[in-house]
């Protein structure tokens, strides 16, 4: 029952029944009559939870007991046996004359049981109130001052405390105190120069100074002598190599020695003008903000300050070299540094000479070149000499010098350097006899040059000579690049020197060596290439020669199994295509494309006589004027065509400038078997129709040359029928005595750049043959067709004032021409002239003159040719 309830017995007014009342003493617990149970006690069980039972208790308590009495059995017979090990101390002995000492509540020693000196410092308000005697063994205190003292046995002794500085204890007269004004005045008596190796850790200050000293005097030798108020300049890039020079004095820009200029503005520096000391001007000094700098970590970057690399050639700077060209365009710095990959995808220039090197098979080869920037080909006015004496058409001789890749090896037969200059000679047209001599030695270095082969290279008279020595240097006499420049320099020095082979006798062109791929012998690789050509470059300009830098031009020729042959464990010498190559860009050197014809060769009057062998004309197509004094039929205008096969077969068509037009001269002649000509023989001329349109005939390249017709016939034909191009044909075909020449044009239809020309011939007894097509670059071509229409142009027209080429006009009778009709006018060489007039109706007759320019200009009298 609630207590609310017990409540409401009582509410005012009522009295609680004898049940209620009963009920109201029942809810209490009667302390003699009820025993509480636990779960009436608020938070006993919990309190309870995990106690012991009664009986475990018990329990536990009669074990311990148990345990209690066998423990003390155990003690006691130990006790009577003597064997627990120590004897026991009598309690009654603690703190006692020879008992033993107790622990305090702290667990230490009472200071009443230790002896007096442990603890014995005793405080004394003054010295006058020290205890005598004293004991010893006790430290005394003064708190007047804080001294020390100790009891000597007759009289107190002061202790001396530290001084806590060397401050307060006065120096010795011998033994001084060490201070920097001593060292900085010490004399260094006993120092020595005599070794410049690196100063080690264990080395003392003298020996490290004199190392020091030994390395500053080897990098910097000041030379004797000057004046006083000189400075130092350099002589060359040589380390040390100084010499005194006048330093510039104010004044105005001008003479040598008065180099300070007048002018500028604050914060410009001097620069030189020229190489003469003093000669200097104002420029603006170079920022690290927007104008650029020459410091490593400035505008342009350095691979060690910004990027961490090491450059000693030996660690791997891939991730610090990489970093750094990814993020910049130029990187400015100097050394050697290791990588196993380069990625210069942006193009980041090199600058300050830093080499970037990679670990071949036996090697380090250099993978960056300094002269990407630098031209590959420069002096070409020092070929002055030889290329006057090309205008004068003087005979001219050309000496190749070198070792084994001047001399041709690797190359087949037509491919080594002289073959190929003098095929392209011909081909050209060059319009002077040029001979080339080639002194190529295999095997050979420019040391055996000195000794034996420049006297040979001289004694050939050369109006050129073109040194490509080094390639074996290296291996056959060690040493650096320096020492094989130091020997092409005597040779050059000893050439120039001669009085018949001065700048302006002989003309020299230096080439570096080709690339290599050498990663065997360390003497023909990148590095070496590159230092020497910095010096060829040098030489080149000192004694006036032309420089071709074959090595940079053909860098990557190294990376082409078409241009190098293997040797040993290296490709090194020039396969075909590299010898067409170089041979190719040092003819152009050679012959600039004013000395080439580049089409017909007309070589004008050159007075050659009718008994010269075929072999003295040169390929392709030749234009003479030929006198009857020097063995011809007649005097006139020859054509000399040389091709064919091994080029050796050569024809010669000759007309008369003046008298019958109807008659032209022809004959053949043969390189070899003889070289000579057969007999001339008379060719009447017919006129006939010369020119079919085919259209698309559905010719095929092997048609036979006999089905093709007479004069001139245009075809259009396809690649599909064999022929190297779908375009137009244009064959040519005409007969002599027995046999018949034809030749073949085909250009594409559409803007064409190339042009193919193959020739054939068949003869009355069966013989025929093509030849293949050959490929003819197409370049803008010279105007030499010019249509006058009808240009009131009279008959005595002097020849002086036609044109070159071919020109047509509508011409009178009433001006002067034997009949009104079409006149075709052709002039060669500004000397000869033909013409031929027709009829502009039937045609039955044509009129023939000819005339020449010489001795004011005449033409001959007309002639007339019947019609067949």
């Amino acid at each position: 029952m609630t207590r609310a309830q017990l409540k409401a017995f009582f509410t005012r007014g009522a009295k609680p029944t004898a049940g209620q009342f009963a009920s109201w003493i029942d809810s209490f617990w009667h302390k003699d009559d009820d025993t509480l149970p636990i779960s009436k006690i608020g938070g006993l069980s919990t309190t309870l939870a995990g106690k012991a039972a009664n009986e475990d208790l018990q329990n536990e308590a009669t074990t311990r007991a148990g345990a209690d009495e066998d423990l003390q059995m155990q003690i006691d017979e130990l006790t009577e046996s003597g064997g627990i090990g120590y004897t026991a101390e009598d309690v009654a002995n603690k703190n006692i004359a020879n008992g033993y000492a107790g622990l305090d509540e702290t667990g230490k020693v009472s200071a009443s049981q230790l002896p007096s000196y442990v603890d014995d410092v005793l405080e004394f308000a003054n010295f006058v109130a020290l205890p005598a005697p004293g004991e010893a063994g006790k430290i005394y205190i003064t708190t007047d001052n804080n001294n020390e003292y100790r009891w000597s046995g007759s009289t107190y002794i002061q202790i001396v405390a530290s001084p806590g500085t060397t401050d307060a204890v006065p120096e010795g007269a011998t033994n001084k105190y060490f201070t920097i004004s001593r060292v900085l005045n010490s004399i260094l008596t006993g120092i020595g120069f005599g070794t410049s190796t690196a100063v080690a850790a264990t080395d003392s200050i003298l020996q490290a100074f004199g190392k020091l000293q030994a390395q500053i005097t080897a990098l910097f030798k000041i030379p004797t002598g000057g004046t006083a108020g000189q400075i130092l300049a350099k002589n060359s890039n040589a380390d040390g190599d100084l010499h005194w020079i006048n330093p510039p004095v104010d004044g105005a820009q001008g003479p040598a020695g008065v180099g300070v200029p007048n002018g500028g503005t604050a914060g410009q520096i001097l620069a030189k003008n020229t190489n003469t000391d003093g000669d200097t001007h104002w420029i603006n000094a170079p920022s690290g903000g927007g104008g650029g700098s020459s410091e490593p970590s400035g505008q342009i970057k350095s691979f060690r300050v910004d990027y961490g690399a090491v450059g000693d050639g030996v660690t791997d700077d891939t991730a610090a070299i990489n970093a750094a060209l990814a993020a910049n365009t130029a990187i400015f710095d100097t050394g050697d540094f290791l990588v196993t990959n380069l990625v210069n995808k942006y193009g980041c220039k090199i600058l300050g000479g830093a080499r970037i090197l990679q670990q071949t098979a036996n090697i380090k080869q250099q993978i960056n070149t300094a002269y990407a920037d630098s031209p590959m080909i420069f002096g070409e006015e020092y070929l002055s000499a030889f290329h006057k004496k090309l205008i004068a058409k003087t005979p001219t001789t050309v000496v190749l010098s070198g070792d084994s890749t001047t001399y041709g090896v690797g190359s087949t037969s037509g491919y080594d350097p002289t073959s190929l200059l003098i095929d392209m000679t011909a081909r050209q047209y060059v319009q002077s006899a040029v001979t080339y001599v080639n002194n190529g030695q295999s095997g050979r270095t420019s040391q055996d040059w000195l000794n034996t082969y420049l006297a040979v290279d001289l004694a050939a008279n050369p109006d050129v000579l073109i040194l490509r020595w080094g390639i074996n240097d290296g291996w056959i006499h060690p040493g650096t690049s320096k020492d094989l420049l130091d020997r092409i320099d005597t040779g050059l020095s000893t050439i120039r020197a001669n009085a018949n082979f001065t700048q302006d006798k002989l003309s020299i062109i230096l080439q570096s060596q080709n690339t290599t791929q050498d990663d065997n012998l360390d003497h023909r690789g990148q590095i070496w290439n590159e230092e020497l050509n910095n010096g060829l470059r040098a030489l080149a300009r000192k004694y006036q020669c032309c420089f071709m830098d074959i090595y940079g031009i053909f860098q990557d020729s190294k990376n082409s199994s078409d241009y190098l042959l293997p040797y040993s464990n290296g490709n090194i010498h020039p396969k075909n295509t590299f010898y067409v190559e170089i041979a190719a860009k040092t003819f152009e050197v050679l012959f600039p494309i004013y000395y080439r014809n580049g089409g017909v060769n007309n070589r004008g009057q050159r007075g050659i006589t009718n008994a010269a062998a075929p072999s003295t004309y040169p390929l392709a197509v030749s234009l003479d004027f030929v006198l009857v004094s020097d063995g011809f039929p007649v005097n006139g205008l020859m054509m000399t065509t040389r091709g064919g096969l091994n080029d050796a077969q050569v024809v010669q068509r000759l007309n008369n400038y003046g008298g019958s037009e109807s008659i032209e001269y022809f004959r053949t002649g043969f390189v070899g078997d003889g070289n000579t000509f057969n007999a001339w023989e008379k060719v009447q001329k017919v006129i006939t129709p010369t020119y079919v349109d085919k259209g698309d005939s559905g010719k095929l390249l092997t048609t036979a040359a006999s089905l093709y017709p007479y004069g001139v016939s245009v075809d259009f034909v396809f690649n599909g029928n064999g022929w190297p191009i779908s375009g137009m044909l244009i064959t040519t075909k005409g007969g002599y005595g027995n046999g018949v020449s034809i030749i073949q044009r085909l250009t594409n239809y559409q803007n064409p750049t190339v042009e193919y020309i193959r020739v054939g011939s068949y003869d009355n007894f069966g013989t025929s043959g093509w030849q293949d097509f050959k490929p003819v670059q197409l370049i803008a071509p010279v105007q030499t067709f010019f249509d006058n229409g009808m240009s009131g142009v009279t008959s005595t027209k002097n020849p002086v004032l036609w044109k070159n080429g071919y020109s047509a006009d509508f011409v009178l009778a009433s001006d002067g021409f034997p009949i009104n009709g079409f006149l075709t006018t052709v002039k060669c060489s500004d000397q000869l002239v033909r013409q031929e007039l027709t009829s502009y109706d039937t045609a039955t007759n044509m009129y023939v003159r000819v005339g020449y320019t010489g001795g004011g200009g005449n033409w001959q009298a007309w002639k007339q040719v019947t019609l067949v």
